[in-house]
């Protein structure tokens, strides 16, 4: 993994908080600035996939997506995507949008 990824990784709260909240599968790593998560945990829309790209001007292109059990590396149907996202609103839209939390004490409001 990459310092992009890496950074990444830390803002959605470290593999750790991942593994624990959301029970984190898989990580794909293939591009230079994009993650792609997999997780067990099931919230609305069935979604249990989400992609984060890092633009050239430092926000992100986030897609979430439901693939079941395929692999991270193949070609994904999106379910949503946002452009253009700040890092202080990863774990906002990533609440809002599985209905799965990322901490233990969301914000509500």
């Amino acid at each position: 993994m990459n310092e992009v990824q890496m950074t990444i990784l830390q803002q959605l709260g470290g593999l750790g908080r991942l593994k624990a909240m959301i029970g984190v599968k898989s990580i794909y790593t293939g591009s230079e600035t994009e993650l792609r998560i997999r997780w067990s945990a099931r919230g609305k829309k069935k979604i249990n996939v989400l992609s984060v790209k890092l633009r050239p001007d430092d926000y992100y292109d986030i897609t979430f997506s439901s693939n079941g059990n395929s692999p991270l590396a193949l070609p994904l149907l999106a379910t949503s995507q946002y452009e253009g996202v700040g890092c202080e609103d990863l774990v906002r839209i990533f609440e809002e949008e599985t209905g799965l939390y990322l901490t233990l004490f969301p914000k509500r409001g």
